[in-house]
């Protein structure tokens, strides 16, 4: 009885110290605390002067998050002096290596991996360190998160934390083609949120609402401009987000068949999928590749190609000798080959156990698909019970 007393009074002394420590999104892969505080009043954030516009932008966004649950102005402090010796309770942002601002097409995650990061914090002061710019953003991610204490007597505890990413690309999907078309500030609003819990991709889902030289006649009231796009795609470089452009290069297409000029370039007129056979089909899209390809830097670049409901019927609108199944996989190769030689990394949806479940109906044409090219997959309700068996289907 004497030790389940001693027990229930640990109990209630340790609780509401683990229950003090501020939750951290995405909980990170090592952390352990001390025993010391840095009071945030006082503090200043100090870079080297060899430091780059990713770098301040970094040290920018922690002071002003820290400056506003401190209720004081918390400074950057810029030069030489500060990675020699560092002023005290500095809080120091030191990149090791390159900028690296932005995911590449052969990204890893693990300890050693572009975006991981060092966080240390005791009485005298702080340091995040990192190997990229983005590895930097995300440290800094983590420390807004760590500030504990209200505004006149804020502080950052005392840990250590070394973290990485479980995953390389985290991304996600926003669809402007159905429903309003949000604003570019909303989009820069989704960016703002995504980017404080890390996530590194944006899907940019547009069929026909980006703006391209040629085709006045598409959505003229309802796309964003180029120049909106540009500016959509700087902002979130600076949050080390990759928007990545997802237009569908064979169904969805309706958005473009609807018009007059263009009703004769589908399978059906007016309807959703293009003609393969239609040379002038073939040009709009060459095209369409292009001016995508130059407008978004991404080196990824998504097809979409799912869901294509009328591929059944083309032998009756084509003749006999079509096989529906060559004209995907052949449309595919095409789309994926051109990206490929604009230094792009092609994705497709490949609807392998839902949507018109082009892969399980034609498992033969798995052999056929490019090695550069990435088969994303697609689900229409959560399922995630049925992942491993993907592989089956």
């Amino acid at each position: 009885m004497r030790y389940l007393r001693a027990l229930l009074v640990l109990s209630a002394v340790v609780r509401p110290l683990l229950a003090a420590r501020q939750p951290i999104l995405p909980h990170p892969q090592q952390i352990e605390y001390g025993s010391g505080r840095l009071p945030l009043r006082g503090a200043s954030i100090g870079l080297g002067s060899e430091t780059g516009p990713e770098d301040r932008f970094a040290a920018n966004e922690l002071a002003s998050a820290l400056s506003l649950m401190a209720g004081t102005t918390i400074p950057v402090v810029v030069g030489p002096v500060v990675n020699r010796c560092p002023p005290a309770s500095a809080i120091v942002l030191v990149r090791t290596g390159p900028v690296d601002a932005l995911p590449g097409p052969d990204d890893h995650a693990g300890a050693d991996s572009r975006e991981a990061y060092e966080i240390r914090i005791d009485s005298r002061g702080a340091e995040i360190r990192a190997r990229s710019s983005a590895g930097l953003y995300y440290g800094v991610q983590t420390m807004r998160q760590l500030v504990e204490g209200d505004s006149g007597d804020s502080f950052l505890p005392d840990v250590t934390i070394h973290d990485w990413p479980a995953l390389a690309y985290r991304g996600f999907m926003m669809d402007v083609s159905h429903g309003a078309l949000p604003t570019e500030d909303e989009i820069k609003r989704q960016i703002d949120f995504l980017a404080r819990w890390k996530v590194n991709q944006y899907y940019l889902y547009a069929e026909a609402q980006i703006q391209l030289r040629g085709y006045d006649l598409v959505n003229p009231d309802d796309r964003y401009s180029q120049d909106q796009i540009r500016q959509i795609v700087a902002y979130a470089r600076d949050r080390h987000v990759d928007v990545i452009p997802w237009p569908n290069f064979y169904g969805h297409l309706h958005e473009l068949f609807r018009i007059e000029r263009y009703a004769n370039l589908s399978l059906f007129p007016h309807g959703d999928e293009i003609n393969p056979l239609n040379e002038q089909a073939q040009a709009l899209l060459e095209d369409w590749t292009r001016q995508l390809a130059a407008l978004f830097p991404s080196p990824w670049f998504n097809v979409g190609f799912d869901e294509q409901w009328e591929l059944s019927r083309a032998k009756g609108i084509l003749g006999n000798s079509v096989d529906p199944a060559r004209l995907y996989i052949k449309q595919l190769k095409r789309s994926a080959e051109l990206l490929h030689q604009l230094g792009k990394r092609p994705m497709f949806l490949a609807n392998p156990c839902g949507g018109s479940r082009e892969f399980s109906q034609h498992p033969e044409l798995i052999s056929e698909l490019p090695p550069y090219i990435v088969a994303a997959l697609w689900r229409f309700y959560p399922a995630f019970e049925d992942l491993p068996d993907y592989s089956a289907c």
